[in-house]
């Protein structure tokens, strides 16, 4: 799933990905809720659209990530 985030990624893609684990069983719904509270638009709070995907990107992989270790 990691391999589906490049360097930017906008706030609907972002939500495509946390239903997904949602939908596997891999985050519950609050843990979800949380994730996505954390990479919207309005919490980044950043001017620049390319800055904010960017952004995003780095934090949902850092997400991502921790989830891999954790599944193992």
């Amino acid at each position: 799933m990691i391999g589906s985030v490049e360097d930017r990624i906008s706030q609907a893609d972002t939500l495509a990905i946390i239903q997904k684990l949602y939908d596997e069983q891999i985050l519950s719904q609050k843990e979800g809720n949380l994730v996505l509270a954390m990479l919207n638009a309005q919490t980044l709070a950043v001017n620049d659209k390319q800055l904010e995907e960017q952004l995003r990107a780095r934090m949902l992989i850092a997400v991502l990530e921790r989830l891999r270790y954790e599944i193992k």
